[in-house]
């Protein structure tokens, strides 16, 4: 009676190990289907994609501009003209005028593409401007940039034009381009070419007549 005693809990001992060794060689199997199907759910997703969404063809490589105060909307209005890829987009805000906080508040919500370079003293145009240059030569290493003031309009197809351009006429390392009109408004804008970031405040030659009527 002892005898069996002892043995039945060594049965039990014996087939309950054999059982989890089981039990975990199944889950062994499952878990290798299961990653060899997920890995190729991950390879037809990822080809797939790359189809879907392929290298985004940026307009211009980087837009700068910058203002001590805001007024009308202005900034807002200029953010939401960019219908086009740009692979950087940057607003100095310089100084400490009130309407500059609630201004980059709006941007950082419903503009979040737009970097924002923030200068407690006030810098004035041509020193915004070379704080664009910094960030195209440290940064972007951009080959060129369309420097805008904040208070210009970009129309629909604008963005595109000035970039088309732009392309041709940076193959001249030694000079810039601006100023332009957009839709008989005078405003200022520049292009610039990535050998004038290392030289800040130096915009090159200005040749207005590549920019005449194409906005």
């Amino acid at each position: 009676m002892s005898r069996l005693l002892v043995r039945k809990p060594v049965r039990h001992t014996f087939v309950l190990i054999m059982t989890l060794v089981g039990l975990s060689a199944l889950l062994t199997l499952w878990r290798q289907q299961f990653l060899r199907a997920l890995g190729a759910f991950e390879t037809a997703h990822v080809k797939n994609t790359k189809k879907s969404n392929p290298k985004i063809a940026f307009v211009a490589p980087l837009i700068c501009f910058g203002l001590e105060f805001e007024h009308r909307n202005f900034t807002t209005r200029l953010l939401g003209g960019i219908d086009a890829p740009v692979e950087h987009v940057v607003a100095v805000l310089s100084g400490e005028d009130p309407s500059l906080q609630t201004l980059e508040r709006r941007i950082r919500q419903d503009y979040p593409f737009c970097r924002i370079i923030r200068e407690k003293r006030r810098l004035g145009n041509v020193g915004i401007w070379n704080t664009c240059l910094r960030y195209m030569r440290d940064v972007a290493n951009a080959p060129w940039a369309l420097l805008l003031n904040n208070d210009m309009m970009l129309p629909p197809g604008s963005l595109a034009n000035v970039s088309a351009v732009a392309k041709e006429v940076i193959q001249d390392p030694e000079f810039c381009l601006g100023p332009m009109k957009i839709r008989n408004i005078k405003a200022f804008a520049v292009v610039v070419p990535g050998c004038d970031a290392a030289h800040p405040g130096c915009f090159g030659i200005l040749r207005r007549e590549y920019f005449s009527g194409l906005l």
